[in-house]
């Protein structure tokens, strides 16, 4: 994961969405945005989204990612969630990643260990 660059602040959700109506929504988006998914995330697996960076052109538009899995569970859970992430084809496209604060300071001081050896 890395430092998110002020032309790609602008976060896109692609919630309950298909490929096409993506497509369409971002058919005219000239400039790096990030794009967030969360259903689409469970539904088709990091694998599934590569695909769908692939598809739409991801790198040569400079989209980046917003995993939305809202994790909460214990420490060495969550941190290999995120060593997962990156050891992901995606890895390198996600710029965030959700946590849920409620999941403890243990869970979340450990997750950002984790991203800082990555």
């Amino acid at each position: 994961m890395h430092n998110i660059q002020p032309a790609s602040r602008l976060v896109v959700a692609l919630d309950n969405m298909s490929t096409e109506q993506i497509q369409a929504l971002l058919a005219d988006v000239t400039s790096p945005v990030t794009l967030k998914v969360n259903d689409l995330l469970l539904r088709r697996g990091i694998d599934g989204i590569a695909k769908l960076h692939d598809t739409l052109g991801g790198n040569d538009k400079g989209f980046g990612w917003m995993f939305d899995p809202k994790t909460h569970d214990i420490g060495n859970t969550a941190k290999n969630a995120l060593r997962q992430l990156h050891e992901a084809e995606m890895g390198d496209k996600v710029n965030l990643y959700t946590m849920h604060a409620s999941g403890g300071s243990d869970m979340l001081s450990g997750a950002v260990s984790e991203r800082d050896k990555l």
